[in-house]
């Protein structure tokens, strides 16, 4: 991006102009005098005049961190060394000159990362990514293995004992169990004494 002297808005360079041209070599600093030729909102041909008298201007002597006017939050769409433009902006928002000689690609400022951005005289003048927040880790559910199995397998197996103890003694004609009754009776006293020895194992 470049903004000239009495523009409002900065213009983006075309991909050929910052290809051919080394700007770490050859800077164009503010103030320099440049010869430029711009179509379609946006300089297609770029060289800066040699020997052209700097302009000191007001501009310069401002403190771009002065004030903070306003602190947003929002995703960016991309970047450039020079400024960004934010999802859902038509116009880009230039770096103050402090912010464009750091590498904030390396600092998590790229493309669809959000980024909480303070704006001074239309200018970042302070950026950093926002942390995302980190979601709690519920810790796993571990259920408990129980040595013996469910209540109503011990119940069955408690029952199925009990009628084994009444048949063996119905086999040998025990007096306990010669009738519909008692035999009723004793396999419920078996059942839950059997029962009671199986939870208490």
């Amino acid at each position: 991006m470049i903004k000239f002297d009495g523009d409002e808005d900065a213009i983006s360079v075309a991909d050929n102009v910052m290809e051919v041209s080394d700007f770490d070599k050859y800077p164009i600093m503010k103030g320099d005098s440049v010869n430029v030729i711009v179509e379609n909102e946006e300089v297609v041909f770029l060289r800066k005049v040699k020997g052209a008298k700097k302009k000191t201007t007001s501009q310069e002597t401002k403190n771009d961190e002065a004030s903070v006017e306003d602190t947003i939050t929002k995703e960016v769409y991309c970047v450039s060394q020079y400024g960004l433009k934010f999802v859902g902006d038509k116009k880009w928002t230039n770096f103050s000159d402090e912010l464009q000689k750091k590498d904030l690609k390396s600092l998590g400022v790229v493309a669809k990362n959000t980024v909480v951005a303070s704006i001074s005289n239309g200018k970042i003048v302070d950026i950093k990514v926002q942390e995302s927040k980190k979601e709690d880790k519920k810790e796993p559910t571990v259920k408990k293995s129980s040595y013996r199995d469910e209540e109503a397998t011990d119940k069955r197996t408690a029952s199925m004992n009990a009628k084994d103890i009444v048949v063996a003694l119905i086999n040998q004609q025990r007096e306990a169990v010669n009738s519909k009754e008692k035999i009723e009776t004793a396999i419920s006293a078996l059942t839950k004494k059997f029962y009671n020895v199986t939870k208490n194992l």
